[in-house]
């Protein structure tokens, strides 16, 4: 049963260890959706962040311009 329980817990960690290799060669390969994040994306979705992602900054922009004239 030792021999086992070892076998499993060197397992998962080479699996931890291929997640972490896998997770940091497809951010240096993808799109990188945002300099801060460090995070990517692959997909066509990439194009639906970046439209969402200046609409929420036009919105704030708004909000600045509205809470400029309320003060």
């Amino acid at each position: 049963i030792s021999t086992t329980t070892s076998n499993l817990t060197a397992i998962a960690e080479l699996t931890d260890y291929c997640k972490a290799q896998y997770a940091a060669c497809m951010d240096n390969y993808c799109n990188v959706l945002d300099d801060n994040q460090g995070r990517c994306s692959c997909s066509k979705n990439l194009k639906n962040y970046a439209k969402t992602e200046e609409a929420l900054a036009k919105a704030e922009r708004a909000y600045t311009k509205l809470e400029v004239k309320v003060y």
